[in-house]
């Protein structure tokens, strides 16, 4: 059951492979799902920059995998899942600086 302030954004938060995000937080999970569980292979990252990325048992952090393993495997096992995209929250202007050599 999703509490106030999470919300599944895609794929099958109930049995499968999806995102879900914790919009008063900015907390956000992919990865697998069994009964409405974090459960299998996924990535919660939090809004402070720390990841748990590895396998997870109804909804607690149980092994450590990298990103890249999680990323392979839920590949391999889900053909709609992409990969790990990340965005910037909000636009970001880049400021360029001139150096003069003389």
């Amino acid at each position: 059951m999703l509490l106030v302030g999470q919300q599944c954004i895609s794929g099958n938060c109930i049995n499968g492979q999806g995102t879900e995000t914790f919009l008063d937080e900015g907390k956000k999970y992919i990865g697998e799902w069994k009964d409405n569980q974090y459960d299998g292979k996924g990535v919660f990252f939090m809004v402070n920059g720390e990841i748990q990325s590895g396998t997870w048992l109804n909804n607690k952090f149980d092994k450590t995998w990298t990103i890249e393993a999680v990323s392979r495997f839920l590949k391999n096992k889900y053909p709609q899942f992409t990969g790990f995209h990340s965005e910037p929250s909000s636009p970001q202007t880049v400021n360029p600086t001139f150096v003069e050599f003389i």
